[in-house]
C-alpha cells in the first residue's frame, strides 16, 4: 500500500513560507526602527525645528506604534480578551493593536499634557536716553544669531516680546539691531547679549538727527556735462551738471555756494565762485539718502577763459557742507574732469 507524501510537502512549504515571512517582517521592523531613531535625532538637534517640532512629534508616535504592531503580530504572536456584554457581543483584540495604542496614543498624551514646551521667550524694553522711560519707538528689533534671524515689530510702548524661541538658541550669544526711521541705539551699547529664558533686556536708545553729521557723511559727485552761454557784456557763464549719491544713513545738507577749480600739475590755478543748486531757491541743498540728486553748478567764467580752456587742464568742484555755526569747515571734492572748449560746448 503506497504512502501519500503530498501532506508532508504542505507541511514543509508552509513552514518555509511562514520562515521567509517571519523575515520579511523582522526587515520591514528594523527600516521602521532606524526611521524613527533618525527623525527622533532629527527632532533633538533642532533640524527640524521649523514648524516641525510640534505636530510632526505626533508622526513619530503614530509610526512607533505601527512598529510594535508589527512586532508584535508578526514576531510575538499575542492576544488578550475584552469581555463585555454589550449588545450581546463578546470582544477579542490582538495584542499588536493594544501595542498600538499604547504606543500611539500613550505618547500623544505624554506629549500633550506631561512634555514641557520646547520654546522660551524673552522681552527687549527701549529707554529713551533723556526721559530715562519707556521710549515709544516704531520700529522692529532683529536679532541675529549665527546664520538665523528673528524679527519682532515693537509695540506702542517701545517694548519687543519675542516669543517661542527654540531652546536650542538658550544661552546663545545673540547680536540685536534697532531699525527705526526716528530713533537709534547709543553707541555706547553693547548689542551683544545671551539669550534666556524669561530674560528681560534693557537697551538705551536716542532719536536720530534731522541730517547725518559731516563726520558721519560719504557723498560720490559724479559730473556729467556743461553748457556755456555768452552774455550781452560778452562775459561767458557756465553751468555743470553733476549727480550726486549720498551714503550717508541719512539726509545731508549742502551748502548753496561752491567753488570750480582749475589746477595744473596739483597746483590750484583758479578758484571760480559758483552757485549750487537742486533747480531750487534754496540757500543749501538736501541731499537724501540713496537718492541721486542733479546738481547744478553756475558761475562766471574768467576774463582769460579762452586761454585756459585751450590748454585743457584739470578741475574739480568744491562742496560744502551746510552747518549753520560753521561757514565752509566739511569739504566734499568731486573727482578730477577736464574742461575744454568742447566740454562747455563752444563753438566758436
Amino acid at each position: 500500500m503506497s504512502k501519500n507524501t503530498k501532506p508532508e510537502n504542505n507541511e514543509i512549504s508552509t513552514e518555509e513560507n511562514s520562515g521567509i515571512e517571519a523575515k520579511y517582517i523582522f526587515s520591514l521592523s528594523i527600516l521602521f526602527l532606524i526611521v524613527v531613531v533618525g527623525l527622533t535625532v532629527l527632532l533633538a538637534s533642532g533640524a527640524l525645528r521649523y514648524g516641525l517640532s510640534g505636530p510632526f512629534i505626533f508622526v513619530i508616535y503614530v509610526v512607533s506604534g505601527l512598529l510594535v504592531a508589527i512586532a508584535c503580530f508578526g514576531l510575538l504572536s499575542s492576544s488578550g480578551d475584552i469581555t463585555g456584554h454589550n449588545f450581546g457581543a463578546k470582544w477579542r483584540v490582538g495584542g499588536a493593536i493594544v501595542g498600538f495604542i499604547v504606543v500611539a496614543v500613550g505618547g500623544s498624551l505624554y506629549e500633550t499634557y506631561v512634555r514641557s514646551d520646547q520654546k522660551f521667550d524673552i522681552q527687549i524694553i527701549l529707554i529713551d536716553n533723556k526721559t530715562k522711560e519707556f521710549a515709544k519707538v516704531k520700529g522692529t528689533i532683529k536679532l541675529v544669531i549665527g546664520s538665523e534671524t528673528e524679527t519682532i515689530v515693537l509695540d506702542k510702548s517701545g517694548v519687543a516680546q519675542i516669543r517661542n524661541l527654540p531652546t536650542n538658541w538658550d544661552k546663545e550669544q545673540a547680536r540685536v539691531f534697532l531699525l527705526s526711521t526716528s530713533w537709534r541705539m547709543l553707541s555706547t551699547e553693547d548689542r551683544d547679549i545671551t539669550l534666556q529664558n524669561k530674560s528681560t533686556i534693557y537697551f538705551q536708545v536716542e532719536r536720530k538727527p534731522l541730517f547725518a553729521s559731516y563726520d558721519e557723511s560719504e557723498i560720490n559727485f559724479v559730473v556729467e556735462g556743461s553748457i556755456s552761454d555768452q552774455m550781452l557784456t560778452g562775459e561767458r557763464t557756465f553751468t555743470i551738471y553733476v549727480t550726486a549719491v549720498s551714503k550717508s544713513g541719512n539726509a545731508v545738507p549742502i551748502r548753496g555756494q561752491g567753488e570750480l577749480v582749475i589746477t595744473n600739475n596739483g597746483l590750484d590755478l583758479r578758484r571760480l565762485s559758483a552757485d549750487i543748486s537742486d533747480g531750487t531757491m534754496t540757500q543749501f541743498v538736501i541731499l537724501q539718502d540713496n537718492l541721486p540728486t542733479q546738481l547744478f553748478v553756475n558761475g562766471m567764467m574768467p576774463p582769460d577763459w579762452e586761454y585756459l580752456l585751450d590748454r585743457m587742464p584739470d578741475s574739480y568742484i568744491k562742496f560744502y557742507y551746510y552747518d549753520t555755526n560753521k561757514v565752509n569747515v566739511g569739504v566734499y571734492e568731486s573727482q578730477l574732469f577736464e574742461i575744454s572748449r568742447q566740454f562747455f560746448g563752444i563753438t566758436e
